[in-house]
């Protein structure tokens, strides 16, 4: 699906007719939004059971884990809803990209930290270093394609969803449990995937500078 934000001008602020794909484009706060902002209310939820699960009883240690495939079912049921009813807005192509990136980042921040007696698997830090080295990069690069266009045009790529979930099925692994080698084999396709992701997106980026007039 492509989306244009046009951010200098008056039709950013309006609801568009239609994206490329001639799916009409509403500004309401659509009962998709409002699942999305409901993943997002959970990700201080899933932080606080984490950090606290060290002294809970053995079996509500998973709780944590109840709470993150709970939110990536709602990440799923959210884009269904949104396509199937046409509940597509600016607003959730804003939020919904977040809502992953919070969760995600958080996620690997906290487990990458965990000490090696916890019940959570251990991942391996350097699959965080390259998470945020690719948000650093996409958010620094869209900052100066917006100052030099005016304008972004976001197009989620195949390699960008396959990035998610191979990280979603690791920090998945890390939460019930999983011993260090199983994580460490499973960071390492989505360590490059995220690479391979960041890269599209950037090149992205270049072919919008390069085509602004």
């Amino acid at each position: 699906m492509l989306i244009k934000a046009d951010f200098f001008s008056k039709s950013a602020h309006q609801p568009a007719s239609t994206t490329a794909d001639n799916v009409p484009v509403s500004s309401k706060l659509t009962f998709a939004s409002k699942i999305t902002i409901l993943r997002i209310s959970l990700v201080p939820i899933f932080i606080t059971l984490v950090i606290m699960s060290r002294n809970w009883a053995c079996g509500s240690q998973y709780l944590p884990l109840a709470i993150f495939l709970f939110a990536a079912l709602l990440d799923i049921a959210d884009g269904h809803i949104a396509r199937k009813h046409k509940q597509i807005t600016y607003l959730g192509t804003l939020l919904d990209p977040l809502a992953d990136k919070l969760l995600t980042i958080s996620a690997l921040v906290i487990l990458v930290s965990r000490h090696s007696g916890d019940f959570f698997g251990s991942i391996p830090s350097w699959i965080l270093a390259v998470v945020l080295i690719r948000e650093f990069v996409l958010i620094t690069g869209a900052g100066i394609v917006f100052w030099v266009t005016g304008k972004i045009t976001v197009q989620p790529r195949f390699s960008g969803k396959t990035a998610s979930f191979l990280l979603a099925v690791v920090i998945a692994l890390s939460l019930a449990g999983t011993n260090h080698l199983i994580l460490l084999w499973a960071s390492i396709p989505a360590a490059l995937a995220t690479t391979i992701a960041g890269l599209q997106y950037t090149v992205d980026g270049l072919h919008q500078l390069l085509s602004s007039d």
